[in-house]
């Protein structure tokens, strides 16, 4: 997953290209100075079908901020003028990453704070500040050029001379000329298949902007805040929407995840950050609802995708609520959750999200309440992760053995539906395993389970631990010792765990300390289904 990448996405407002607009006379080229606040500035624009400004590392952002400070060549952006609004058609990371060293803001400075609503995740801000950093030891900052300009003077030399001319630097412009709204969009993407390209998902996403799922995509990735894609709809469903939103996001991402892993204390569904959010917030709105379109690991880039607008946010918010239901019935303190642990069902041994992982139990506890059998599985629960335990490659078998993302599913679920049929006839877990990697279709998992278990030993002599190393020795070391229900038997996570009345309080029981134990927040409002 790619996360370590600066988010400039606030630097250039976004808006719909075929808003009204008076006609308005092309511009020369554009200085560094007209990226700070004023006449320029204020009339740049993305469209609001664009990719979020979020694909580029710290050292390309430094590297192309020292480019264009010593004088060297930038390729030309490629602007679309709507009266006196300038639309950037191509460039938008060139650009932004101009604009966020004239006004000192790398995704954590005013403009973003501003967009986001001063809720910057952490891992953002860490890359704000590193890229910070880097861009004052290779470069220096634009406010220094700016003080050594008006003093003429400057401790390094090579910064006084390049601040002498600076101010009159240009970045080349192409113009999209004599284009209606439709052919300036359809440039776009006709332009952006190449350089940092757009993944499938991306381009199905973008195409279908104000669609339901696209909307509620984003609600979700940006926790209901960044640009609101959800403006023309009515207050109420806009302000249900950023809630669900933030709600959603919330549940999946926190704590926030930190590596080498250290705790286990994890979240349920990994980093909050990165290139790989909006497609897992995707796929999951897409299996909850029963969406029959491929999942964001196709490789078609020709998918036509038949997505209605959304006209008054009603369908996005019926997505974002049977969402959040199902990710609330994972892990949450809420009533109907089963408090799953994520380090068991959803990570690597070496500590990595895998989401195929959630979406394959996810899909597997739709179908249980479906067939009213979750209370079946809650009855043998702690022997059901006694064998996950034991063989972690029951939850996360190899991805060449079964494929990625949706393709994986369906021998998903019937593993686990097999592993419910043993272990509710009686067998134990150690007989359930034998008995499974003898049958034709899961015997593939007796050999990988050695690899497994092999690749732990694997190392060289002398050489420091990895951060994989690190983290698999501590979930290793950990898991087993996790606290468990003592209802149900299962592991506990810190996200879904609620105290229970061991003597119960509608008979008397009392608050007492010695009276407590703690259990999943489903065994404790369903105690009598567990008998």
């Amino acid at each position: 997953m790619t996360r370590n990448v600066v988010n400039l996405d606030a630097l250039i407002p976004r808006e719909d290209l075929a808003a009204p607009a008076e006609s308005g006379a092309d511009i020369g080229d554009i200085k560094i100075a007209d990226l700070k606040p004023g006449l320029i500035y204020s009339w740049l624009r993305k469209p609001d079908f664009q990719r979020e400004t979020v694909n580029w590392t710290p050292e390309q952002v430094a590297v192309l901020i020292e480019t264009f400070a010593k004088g060297d060549i930038i390729p030309a952006i490629i602007l679309w003028q709507n009266g006196q609004r300038i639309f950037v058609i191509d460039g938008a990371h060139r650009l932004s990453t101009l604009i966020a060293w004239a006004q000192d803001d790398y995704g954590a400075g005013t403009l973003s704070a501003k967009l986001y609503q001063n809720s910057i995740p952490e891992q953002q801000r860490a890359m704000h500040n590193a890229t910070k950093e880097l861009i004052a030891d290779k470069v220096g900052s634009y406010q220094d050029h700016e003080i050594a300009a008006q003093f003429q003077k400057a401790d390094d030399p090579e910064l006084l001379k390049r601040s002498a001319t600076i101010g009159f630097k240009g970045i080349s412009v192409q113009w999209i000329k004599n284009a209606n709204v439709e052919q300036a969009r359809n440039a776009f993407f006709r332009i952006n298949q190449g350089g940092t390209e757009i993944d499938a998902t991306e381009t199905r996403i973008l195409r279908a902007k104000n669609s339901a799922l696209a909307i509620a995509s984003r609600a979700i990735s940006r926790a209901g805040t960044g640009h609101n894609y959800w403006k023309k709809f009515e207050l109420p469903a806009r302000e249900e929407i950023e809630s669900l939103g933030a709600d959603i996001h919330n549940l999946l991402f926190k704590p926030d995840l930190h590596v080498p892993i250290k705790t286990l204390d994890l979240p349920l569904a990994g980093f909050g950050y990165g290139t790989n959010v909006l497609p897992f917030a995707f796929d999951l709105i897409s299996l909850v609802n029963a969406l029959a379109i491929p999942d964001s690991t196709s490789r078609k880039k020709s998918i036509s995708d038949d997505f209605p607008d959304d006209l008054n946010g009603k369908e996005t918010v019926q997505y974002l609520r049977a969402t959040k239901e199902w990710v609330e019935l994972l892990l949450s303190d809420k009533k109907p959750s089963l408090g799953l642990h994520p380090a068991l069902y959803f990570y690597t041994p070496a500590g990595a999200f895998q989401s195929a992982a959630l979406l394959n139990m996810l899909s597997w506890m739709m179908q249980l309440k479906e067939k009213n059998e979750i209370s079946k599985f809650r009855k043998v629960r702690g022997s059901f992760e006694q064998m996950i335990l034991d063989h972690p490659i029951l939850s996360k078998p190899a991805v060449h053995k079964l494929g990625s993302g949706g393709r994986s599913r369906k021998r998903m679920t019937l593993l686990y539906q097999r592993m419910l049929e043993l272990l509710s006839a009686g067998s134990a877990p150690k007989a359930s395993w034998e008995t499974i990697i003898k049958e034709a279709d899961f015997a593939f998992l007796a050999t990988d389970d050695q690899d497994q278990k092999q690749k732990r030993k694997e190392g060289t002599a002398g050489k420091r631990f990895s951060r994989g190393a690190k983290s698999a020795g501590f979930i290793e070391q950990s898991l087993p010792n996790v606290p468990r229900c003592d209802l149900c038997g299962g592991l506990m996570h810190v996200n879904g765990m609620v105290s229970d009345h061991i003597e119960v309080r509608s008979q008397g029981g009392m608050s007492a300390s010695s009276n407590v134990r703690t259990v999943h927040p489903k065994c404790n409002s369903e105690r009598a289904n567990l008998a």
